[in-house]
């Protein structure tokens, strides 16, 4: 990515006044580290009455910056509920969205 592209859509704004949750990634190696996340999609199986919308991923936002070594072998803990990473979408501007499954 170009340092102008950084400069013109800068995500620490974003998540530093935006709703964050507290998360600690783990790569690969099994590095450990607090990081923000943001919510795109939660879901809590104990909210729903219905089995059938119980089927969907949690999706979650951060800063690039902050997960450099992402892949699906790693692995992050919200809330206290550990999970999996499944699926890995790497934006222009500096955001990973992150689909997560429980571990």
């Amino acid at each position: 990515m170009s340092p102008n592209a950084m400069s013109i859509f800068e995500t620490e704004p974003f998540f530093r006044d935006g709703e964050t949750t507290p998360a600690v990634y783990s790569d690969p190696d099994g590095e450990s580290s607090s990081i923000n996340v943001q919510f795109d999609r939660d879901f809590d199986a104990s909210d729903s009455q219905d089995s059938s919308v119980a089927n969907y991923d949690t999706i979650v936002l951060c800063q690039s910056v902050d997960i450099p070594k992402v892949s699906v072998k790693a692995k992050m803990t919200i809330k206290g509920v550990a999970y999996k990473i499944k699926e890995i979408e790497v934006d222009a501007i500096g955001t990973t969205r992150l689909s997560l499954t429980v571990d």
